[in-house]
């Protein structure tokens, strides 16, 4: 049974928490200011740490805040520059507003940063509010590194939980604290004792050394003027984020989570430490920058504001977060909005934008832990075939390998793989391997072999290469924090080295949080060492990341550069969204874990991890018929469409559904592949333009106040409406349609809905309640075939849904869906317009030129039947057949067989 650590089983969180109030002051007076940098140096009062402060202003309007120690007895650990933010992100001079010995005032834009000296706070405003305030209840606080017989001559008893109090702050505005912090209290005796775990922690039996001792951070981030917080990714929380009050805080630390349950706030497999608060006035958005263990503490209390001139009171709604980690260097962003599109936007300059994948990625995936053998694989490519099922990848887990030593194939069972890869590839369909990052300790294994010669794997504190127990048994990790090491992974995904393996075949790094049995967390041991002496402690939570980088790279190189690697990877960190994709990881079958995608998936767009997805059906358990039809139809319309369940599970292929569930499961699969020119071009705008693909209706509506906590429907880009039945024999969902002025029409009927209002929306097996947005114009393929290779040339069609203007417009964008060669400027790029009884196509970009055509529209939402239509392009005039539905307002343009990537327009004439 695995064992997860809890915040008072972790010595540094009680110390943090439970500790003496430290008291720190910025010596203002001897501030450096050069250029977009700021340094001050930062004492503790009692003269025993001496740190440097350092606000760092960019052109994005974002403003770092790092604080480290001046002359520590060894380095802090700092994520290297480019490997999560971005390099040479480009800086913005700093103004002075102010600088006295024991206040300062920074400008940026719109936004002022300021700084008091004693006791050391800051605050950052937006057009004259306070919205950010950093260490305004004295949570600030930075273990520096002590001598072992330094440390041992402290008092470190505890105060009683709840002891702290904000500042007694002399300023206009001072903040006063409503209610006290009782985060992960409940457990603990009245009088904590803190001096345990400095040097040595046991855990049920396993002890991390400790060698350097103590090092944890901690500070408290005010949220001013907010109600709602959302992120944190990956946890099985509810969208806006709740209180912890009264429960844990949320841990950060990535964890081989199997089964994970419904509103723990304990980690799962992956993590991006940064959170968006949300009002109806202002967006902003924060990132504490560590790899370390983390824990985060979230209280919604009251910012009281007191004038001492106007002799005034106000009250603001806040949200208190507590931040603490075991090591490393303070490190934290501040993003100043104001709208969510500029959090999107800011948050990618710093750790880059989420890259455009291949066409096929974004197909049906089939697997199922495992598919046996060669026949096997055949058999279920024919069954699909036979049911025409369209899919785009077929998955093998482990046991293809030969003794689970990735890079190879088990020969009985998989005798030609390369021919099984080429036979798929004729029919358009890719195969991807598993590549955990556990290798299997045996000297004939060449990986092993070369692993341990090179001195590749990560050691135990005693120098020894680290073992432990993962699927082949004992097993080593490589150090994918070396670059070198990464180099060398990379190296392996040669089609020379990586035998049996073609250009269709893609990768999947699974366990690598990284997982090993029996452990505490079912991980690492934190005095495990990694490439320039670090500890496993200082960097875990990247050590996922850094696998999925160098298996990206690995793809990459096998075709110099050309190809766009597909690589799926359980753990993750800010900065993924650059590798590939990811997943929710060992979910279970249950309603309640559908429900659950949504607001994880939607939370992970928020940081620009677009391509994710959960396991359909539930990764463990037995879903009933009903359940995995309603999970099909709901992750239809989620980035990442994959279904897979654990070994041992009953088989559950689409195919063998009884068959009203089959045909509902398939007309799902179809309504996907309909809509692969709109999912294609919100991932080629995501990249461009930074938004997320799917999203939280307040991301549209952001002064609609009723969207900010609605979880049980999503935006797919600004078009579509998704409200997925999760609850077992539904007859009927409520479904609440933003924005007053709004039109929602049903893709099924075409019947609109008014917007800002709640509508109960009749089901059957086969519905799942989909609305256009009035003002919207969606292009989706005419015909199915078996998959989106075959596809490719196909007609689109034209969905348009005006508004209550009688407008509309879209976009489409279409390339070769494989290669690179879009970043030269070879794709096509649409713009669709409706406006004043007159259809435009406006070619943006045309270096692409696919074989595909425009063959149909229908408009919806046209309140009178038009006499003609003419179609003109290139100074040519052809009058077009048109047919209308005064019942649902629809008006029909068939045939017309322009090809796509030329531009015309389409005038509808009333007049005889």
């Amino acid at each position: 049974m695995a064992k997860f650590r809890t915040c008072n089983d972790a010595s540094f969180f009680r110390r943090q928490k439970y500790g003496l109030v430290l008291k720190y002051t910025a010596c203002i007076g001897d501030a450096e200011i050069e250029d977009n940098v700021a340094k001050i140096p930062l004492n503790r009062d009692d003269g025993s740490d001496k740190l440097i402060l350092q606000f760092r202003f960019y052109k994005n309007g974002a403003i770092r805040v790092t604080v480290d120690e001046a002359q520590p007895l060894r380095p802090r650990y700092s994520i290297p520059e480019g490997d999560v933010l971005e390099k040479n992100i480009e800086g913005y001079r700093i103004t002075v507003v102010k600088q006295s010995a024991s206040a300062m005032i920074l400008k940026l834009y719109d936004s002022e940063l300021s700084v008091v000296s004693q006791p050391f706070t800051a605050k950052i405003s937006c057009a004259g509010q306070t919205v950010f305030s950093l260490n305004s209840y004295n949570f600030f606080r930075i273990e520096c590194y002590r001598k072992k017989s330094y440390m041992s001559q402290q008092n470190v008893t505890g105060l009683q939980p709840g002891k702290r109090k904000a500042s007694d702050s002399t300023e206009d505005e001072p903040p006063l604290k409503k209610s006290k912090s009782k985060d992960g209290s409940k457990n603990l005796k009245p009088t904590v004792e803190l001096n345990q775990g400095l040097w040595e922690e046991d855990y049920q039996g396993v002890v991390d050394s400790k060698p350097y001792g103590p090092s944890s951070i901690g500070a408290d981030v005010v949220f001013v003027g907010f109600q709602h917080l959302y992120g944190l990714p990956e946890h099985a929380l509810r969208l806006s984020l709740d209180n912890t009050e009264m429960s844990s805080p949320i841990k950060l630390y990535n964890a081989d989570h199997y089964g994970y349950a419904v509103g723990s706030t304990m980690s799962l497999y992956g993590n991006v430490p940064a959170v968006i608060a949300h009002s109806p006035d202002i967006t902003v958005g924060f990132m504490w920058l560590n790899a370390s263990e983390t824990w985060v503490s979230i209280s919604k209390e009251t910012w009281v504001s007191i004038s001492k001139q106007e002799k005034t009171r106000n009250e603001r709604p806040q949200v208190m977060t507590h931040w603490v980690s075991e090591s490393g260097v303070m490190d934290m962003f501040f993003m100043p909005g104001p709208s969510p599109w500029d959090i999107f936007k800011q948050y990618a300059d710093l750790t880059g934008k989420s890259t455009l994948p291949p066409l096929f990625a974004l197909g049906y995936h089939q697997c199922r832990w495992n598919y046996d053998d060669e026949a096997d694989v055949r058999s279920v490519d024919a069954r699909l075939e036979e049911q025409q099922i369209p899919y785009d990848v077929i998955w093998l887990d482990i046991e293809h390998t030969d003794g689970k030593r990735y890079f190879t194939w088990d020969k009985a069972k998989f005798p030609d793989p390369k021919a099984l890869i080429n036979d798929l590839a004729r029919k358009g369909h890719k195969v991807v391997t598993i590549v955990d990052p556990h290798i299997k300790k045996d000297p004939d294994y060449y990986i092993f072999r070369e692993g341990t010669e090179k001195g590749y794997f990560i050691k135990d504190f005693t120098g020894k290469d680290c073992v432990g127990e993962c699927w082949p048994g004992d097993s080593c990790w490589l150090d994918y924090t070396n670059p070198e090491v990464r180099d060398y992974w990379a190296s392996q995904f040669s089609l020379e080295k990586y035998q049996g393996s073609t250009l269709q075949l893609h990768i999947w790094n699974d366990m690598n949080e990284p997982s090993i049995f029996g452990n505490p967390d079912t991980t690492m041991t934190k005095d495990a060492v990694h490439y320039k002496g670090w500890e496993h402690r200082d960097l875990h939570n990247v050590y996922g990341m850094y696998q999925q980088m160098a298996t990206y790279k690995g793809l990459l190189d096998r075709s110099s550069g050309k190809e766009r690697p597909f690589v799926l990877s359980r753990s993750f960190f800010a900065g993924s969204q650059r590798w590939g994709a990811v997943w929710t990881g060992d979910n279970v079958a249950s309603w309640e874990h559908l429900k659950l995608s949504m607001p994880m998936l939607m939370t992970l767009n928020l940081f620009g991890i677009n391509l994710c997805g959960t396991d359909v059906g539930g990764f463990e358990g037995e879903p009933t018929a009903e359940l995995l039809t309603r999970w099909y139809q709901t992750a239809a319309y989620q980035p990442f469409f994959r279904e897979h369940s654990t070994k041992g599970s009953k088989r559950r292929e689409p195919y063998l559904q009884p068959p009203e569930h089959l045909e509902a499961i398939r007309q799902a699969i179809y309504a996907r592949y309909r809509l692969l020119p709109y999912w294609y071009t919100l991932f080629y705008e995501a990249e461009i333009h930074c938004r997320p693909v799917i999203r939280p209706l307040w991301v549209e509506f952001p002064k609609e106040e009723q969207t900010f906590t609605v979880e049980d429907c999503f935006m797919i880009g600004n078009a579509l409406l998704v409200h997925p039945v999760t609850t077992a024999a539904a007859k009927s969902v409520e479904v609440y349609c933003p924005g007053e002025k709004e039109l929602w029409y049903d893709v099924d009927s075409n019947l609109a809905l008014n917007g800002g209002q709640r509508h109960e929306v009749a089901v059957t097996l086969k519905k799942t309640p989909v609305f256009q947005r009035g003002g919207t114009i969606i292009p989706r393929k005419a015909k199915i075939q078996l998959s989106s290779e075959l596809m490719k040339d196909d007609p689109v069609i034209l969905y348009i849904g005006l508004d209550s203007q009688g407008a509309a417009c879209g976009t489409l964008y279409i390339d070769d869906g494989h290669s690179f060669d879009y970043k030269s400027g070879n794709y096509l790029y649409l713009e669709y317009s409706f406006k004043e009884d007159r259809i435009e196509c406006r070619v943006n970009s045309c270096n692409y030129k696919p074989q595909s055509s425009v063959n149909k529209m229908y408009i919806v939402g046209m309140e009178k039947r038009p006499v003609s239509a003419t179609l003109v392009q290139e100074s040519a005039s052809t009058e077009l057949q048109l047919t209308y539905n005064s019942g649902t307002k629809c008006l029909t343009l068939p045939v017309m067989e322009v090809p796509v990537w030329k531009p015309w327009t389409i005038q509808l004439n009333y007049n005889s």
